[in-house]
């Protein structure tokens, strides 16, 4: 799809297309002169989250909300806050959960060496596509196959992003194979992110599988809640 066509599909100028793939929200996978080509999905997922009304949670917000589908309860926020907030999520769907929940972390995309991605990969919290293809048991509970390889997408703490880049030499590169997640707020000691923010995070996959299978799982935890 053409920017032209992309900002006709969301409502916006060309130049804010160009900012939106800057940002990663939007999949650019070509280059026609000085065009841009963009991922036709990501331009429809993202049109999709247009039409929701709402501020997105802040940060610590967000990770309450997770905890409280994950376990059950959250101390992130006091007792009034969180009975408001049990009853919010007791009213959303998972598409607008997605868009509430998207505080959680500043996304930052680079490219590794080959050689440094498995070292990597042991140093952050797996998140999305590759909590799916590290352990066999969350690809089992999305209903997805554990094969995908050759990228790392996981949490970090905002203060080990720079650290990290200079570590493993890594180059920012929108189309790169690394996505850094930085957040203050995510548990330091998982070597998976739990099953709520794997399933945000598989809910901005390209993947149409993926997608499908990330809002099953959130629309079950919802009304669970």
């Amino acid at each position: 799809m053409s920017s032209s066509d992309a900002a006709r599909a969301l409502g916006v100028s060309v130049r804010q297309v160009r900012r939106l793939v800057e940002a990663g929200a939007l999949t650019e996978v070509d280059r026609v002169g000085g065009s841009l080509l963009l991922d036709t999905a990501s331009v429809h997922r993202l049109a999709g989250r247009g039409s929701q009304r709402g501020r997105p949670w802040s940060e610590r917000v967000a990770w309450a909300a997770i905890d409280i589908l994950d376990t059950g309860d959250t101390d992130r926020v006091n007792a009034a806050q969180r009975s408001r907030l049990r009853a919010r999520l007791r009213a959303m769907d998972a598409r607008e959960f997605v868009r509430f929940a998207r505080g959680r972390a500043d996304v930052r995309r680079y490219r590794v060496t080959e050689a440094l991605l498995e070292r990597l990969s042991r140093n952050v919290t797996l998140a999305g596509g590759s909590a799916v293809a590290a352990d066999r048991a969350v690809a089992d509970a999305f209903g997805l196959a554990s094969t995908r390889a050759g990228s790392v997408d996981g949490y970090v703490e905002r203060e080990l992003v720079e650290p990290y880049v200079e570590e493993f030499f890594l180059t920012t590169d929108r189309n790169g194979n690394v996505t850094l997640r930085a957040t203050d707020s995510a548990s330091r000691d998982l070597r998976i992110a739990t099953t709520v923010t794997v399933a945000l995070d598989l809910a901005d996959s390209l993947s149409s599988r993926e997608r499908s299978a990330s809002l099953r799982m959130l629309e079950r935890k919802l009304r669970a809640s």
